[in-house]
């Protein structure tokens, strides 16, 4: 696949330079606005605070003395915005400014202290509440997060420090995103929903994070709820939900352009526009990357591939297409508002990806070029929403290709999804009721490349959530969710929790959640390669000669009618899986006890059951092991099914044409117990500095399994990140962060190893000379320690990225 991309760059950059003109704002030398801004406590002045004009994106900061000064005004009535690092942002309303008039204005800011009763979170209960209320731990990036690492896109690194969650790194853009244990290389555990969109491939179930079509800075609002949660959200909310939240128009007006270059040959750069007028909001957004990786081909002996990256690693068919990893995206947004604060929203967008190299369980794939299309309408009331969306992934051509096998895939497919939610209160506003339905249309078609047919299914829920204050401090709350699909059986998803509110800024819960994770359409449907075919007919040879030992019979005279010759070896799909489950206890804590120090605590205790095996021999029902031919004697039976055993164990079938063949496929395994602990701080040491560290135990015992091959959780039993966070008036931000990750074992599918303990820092920082720019940076891995974070992953480096962005 060769797309022209740096011709598609070069056209988005020649259209924003057409329309940064455009939206500029337009001033004339009319009249100004100056003023003083102090301090409501000290009276004393402030130095490098943001003074904006609401809905025009035009400012300029406060000197060393908490002068501003804005010039060139045209006539008419202004907002003015206040803002600075340590204070409450303040607005000032009915501004007049007329011809020649100099408005001096006073205004007093106070200082800022972020209690935690004052963060609000979406996600846990799909209702606003204060995080010390919500009956689930859960996590909430800041927006100078999202700023700092906007200069490498890459939307799960956001997370990376944060406590109870585990990110590994394939290559560039192949994040691994899992809480609580049993990770796999194609993780899907966690529900991924932008603006309730889920964003998942339908064919697999799994992200790709590069074809998300927003650049990170504008990701809005982005919270992470930690263990199960199928009771609201249904299928695959098995381990968490990740719930992105994107801005009404009218919240970002004006246009911000962002370039930032890099190593690896890094470029990325985007450009968003956004307006209001009466009724009416609009945003546009555009943008691409281009870069080198770290993975590289495995298409060499194995002595070789051992040295290139690490022990263990299998070689592969094909070599890596070593062409840039790139992306093109683009989206538009429409907005009506009405009286009633009710808003009608209508957006839609397309992500084209080239390059990026997935890590499976059957091997490592390439997609040289994939279109993810997307669109929604949703309606969003005080007490209603309703939301369809479409999601679609076509590949191009065969450029979807199974390194390992040197099979290429097609695919064109898409989901439709309805989904409608009430929320209302009752008994004095002591209960409140959520509740809620959705269904979804999902075709999946890869041509008779990966599944042999096109498959159409639906699935639908319906769901219900109360919680009822019995007394003050407590809140009791129980929801239930049903779900029925043509793919799998009914499931009921219960969930109850207890919340205690001693005091503010202190919250307590103890919750118990049942959640269900679907098998893909792979693991029902697949049907392809497993590895090159098998040469058998020396294995006769080999029985017919031990028999004629056996016999003490002259060589040669043995022929027994196996015809074995090549073999191919298949990887098929089990038609018969049923869903995994896990019921989970989480018993946790989340406040502040002093202005200057916030803890979080959770202990959880897990039991997970009929886990979804990787590709294994033997364990498919509709393949049963090979049988013999009819009238060989008794005693040659016996001598040619021991070798048979040993040599291919339960893998060698009988197909439905009377062919031989070496088949693997899935199963259902095994009961699983596992606990931990998730402990977080945050110690503010000045109004700029802030410390925080976390620590993450995780632990496990397999009570039942049903498989030869070992369950492994796929996560390190230690897991430990420290931050130091600085955040001063002058502009300037910065975050350094220390992960240290403990050795632990990995084995799923074809990539059975021990990943090593590593150690990464990465520091994140920008600077703001004025109210309209900002100059960032990004330093992934400073110290530049080569490492891998899954057994079969890339060995990843050192990536610094520099941005540049501008407001107008």
């Amino acid at each position: 696949m060769n797309v022209p991309f740096r011709e598609n760059i070069l056209v988005c950059w020649l259209f924003v330079c057409l329309l940064m003109p455009a939206a500029g704002f337009s001033l004339d030398d009319s009249g100004r606005i100056s003023g003083i801004v102090s301090d409501a406590v000290t009276q004393r002045p402030i130095e490098s605070v943001n003074v904006t004009i609401r809905g025009a994106g035009y400012g300029v900061a406060s000197d060393k003395d908490g002068h501003f000064n804005i010039t060139g005004l045209p006539p008419g009535s202004y907002i003015l915005q206040f803002s600075a690092v340590g204070y409450e942002n303040t607005e000032l309303t009915n501004i007049n400014v007329s011809a020649e008039q100099n408005n001096q204005i006073k205004i007093l800011l106070s200082p800022e202290v972020i209690y935690m009763e004052n963060v609000h979170v979406y996600g846990v209960s799909k209702r606003v509440e204060k995080i010390t209320d919500a009956p689930a731990a859960v996590n909430k990036a800041e927006k100078a997060t999202l700023e700092n690492l906007s200069s490498a896109g890459q939307i799960p690194a956001v997370f990376a420090a944060h406590p109870g969650i585990d990110i590994v790194q394939n290559g560039l853009n192949d994040f691994n995103i899992n809480t609580r244990g049993f990770n796999r290389p194609l993780n899907r555990r966690v529900l991924v929903l932008q603006d309730h969109r889920e964003t998942a491939m339908a064919l697999l179930l799994a992200q790709e994070w590069n074809t998300l079509s927003l650049p990170l800075s504008d990701a809005g609002e982005m919270e992470f709820v930690r263990g199960p949660g199928s009771a609201l959200y249904g299928a695959n909310a098995f381990s968490g939900v990740m719930n992105i939240v994107t801005p009404a128009p009218e919240k970002i007006q004006g246009a911000r352009a962002t370039v930032a270059f890099g190593e690896l040959n890094s470029i990325r750069g985007s450009f968003r526009f956004a307006g209001f007028q009466e009724r009416w909001g609009y945003k546009l957004n555009f943008g691409g990357s281009r870069s080198g990786t770290w993975s590289q081909s495995r298409n060499i002996n194995q002595d070789d591939l051992d040295r290139q990256e690490y022990r263990g690693l299998p070689t592969e068919q094909l070599a890596l297409n070593n062409e840039d990893i790139s992306t093109v995206y683009g989206s538009a947004r429409l907005d009506y508002n009405l009286d009633d604060g009710s808003v009608f929203t209508a957006e839609s967008g397309v992500t084209q990806a080239e390059n990026e190299v997935y890590l499976t369980s059957i091997g490592r794939m390439q997609v040289e070029g994939v279109l993810r299309p997307w669109s929604r309408l949703s309606y969003t009331a005080e007490h209603l929403f309703f939301q369809t969306d479409y999601n679609g992934r076509k590949t191009f051509g065969e450029h979807q290709m199974a390194l390992a096998t040197g099979e290429k895939f097609k695919e064109n497919s898409s989901d439709i999804n309805f989904q409608f939610q009430q929320n209302l209160t009752t008994f004095g506003d002591k209960m409140r009721i959520i509740w809620g339905a959705s269904h979804k249309f999902q075709n999946v078609n890869t041509r008779g490349t990966f599944t042999p047919h096109e498959y159409k299914e639906n699935q639908s829920g319906l769901f219900a959530q109360a919680d009822f204050k019995l007394a003050a401090p407590l809140n009791i709350l129980a929801a239930a969710r049903i779900d029925r699909s043509t793919l799998h059986a009914t499931q009921i998803s219960p969930k109850a929790a207890l919340v205690y509110n001693p005091q503010k800024n202190h919250g307590f819960r103890l919750t118990f959640n049942r959640a269900f994770q679907t098998p893909n359409y792979a693991e029902f449907f697949l049907r392809t390669l497993a590895g090159p075919p098998r040469d058998l007919a020396a294995l006769e040879q080999q029985i017919e000669l031990d028999i004629e030992r056996a016999e003490n019979l002259p060589t040669g005279t043995v022929d027994l009618p196996l015809d074995f010759g090549f073999t191919p070896h298949l990887a098929i799909g089990n038609a018969a899986l049923d869903v995994e489950k896990v019921h989970g206890w989480e018993l946790g804590y989340k406040g502040q006890p002093r202005q200057t120090l916030k803890l979080e605590l959770t202990f959880y205790y897990n039991l997970l059951a009929d886990f979804i095996t990787d590709l294994l021999p033997g364990v498919n029902p509709a393949y049963s092991a090979y049988q013999l031919p009819e009238g060989i004697p008794q005693a040659w039976k016996t001598i040619a099914q021991n070798h048979i055993d040993r040599e291919l164990g339960p893998a060698l079938t009988t197909l439905a044409d009377g062919s031989e063949a070496l088949v693997v496929s899935y199963t259902n395994s095994g009961r699983v117990k596992e606990w931990g602990m998730e402990l977080g701080a945050a110690l503010k040491l000045t109004r700029e500095l802030e410390l925080r560290g976390n620590y993450t135990f995780f632990d496990h015992k397999i009570a039942r399994q049903t498989t030869e091959v070992l369950l492994s959780p796929n996560t390190p039993g230690h897991k430990v990140n420290l931050s130091a966070v600085y955040a001063s008036r002058r502009g300037i931000d910065l975050q350094l962060h220390l992960k240290h990750v403990n050795s632990f074992d990995w084995a799923s599918g074809i990539f059975v190893g021990r990943v090593p303990a590593y150690n990464i820092i990465n520091f994140t920082g920008s600077y703001k000379p004025g109210a309209k720019t900002r100059i960032g940076f990004t330093i992934s891995n400073a110290l530049n320690d080569k490492h891998f974070e899954l057994f079969g992953g890339s060995v990843n480096g050192r990536r610094s990225m520099f941005s540049v962005s501008y407001e107008l």
